[in-house]
């Protein structure tokens, strides 16, 4: 990410290749190793030293407690973007939970190699399997309702449950 030249950035600033710099700072130690003052100065100014967490704990978790609170579940689909209203705070609108929740599942982010993460997950009720929670959810229950309801399962292909409305 290269900061914008427009009027707001400071003619000395322009250009800087700022994400490039606190990767270096993050990762190399660049600017502060064996230096306490800069290290303390950045710190001082909140420095988010590991971005993944801060990704998770700002984003993802209260993402998922967003969802879960709008649909009583975190089967989130894999399209799913959070909308952009007021219902939703600032810092997550836009956000695409369907295909972070995705990338959890499929390839480990956010929880690879942190069992931490990985509890705070399970503690929230998140759903590793989609498949799974749909059958044991919203399949079998459904066909329990017909057979009862209609004494044999030979559901016509073009039976749709009935609807509140």
């Amino acid at each position: 990410f290269v900061l914008p030249t427009d009027e707001a950035v400071p003619v000395a600033l322009r250009g800087m290749k700022l994400g490039q710099t606190v990767s270096n700072i993050r990762s190399k130690g660049y600017f502060v190793e064996g230096n306490e003052q800069r290290l303390a100065e950045l710190e001082a100014l909140g420095f988010i030293w590991d971005s993944k967490e801060f990704v998770f704990r700002q984003q993802v978790l209260p993402a998922l407690r967003w969802y879960q609170a709008a649909f009583g579940h975190l089967d989130v689909p894999q399209a799913f973007v959070l909308p952009t209203d007021e219902a939703v705070p600032v810092a997550l609108r836009g956000m695409k939970l369907g295909q972070t929740v995705s990338n959890i599942r499929s390839k480990g982010y956010f929880v690879e190699g942190n069992e931490q993460r990985l509890a705070e997950l399970e503690a929230l009720g998140f759903i590793w399997d989609s498949k799974e929670f749909v059958f044991r959810q919203q399949v079998l229950p459904a066909l329990r309702w017909y057979q009862a309801a209609f004494g044999h399962l030979d559901v016509p292909q073009a039976f749709v449950l009935p609807t509140d409305e």
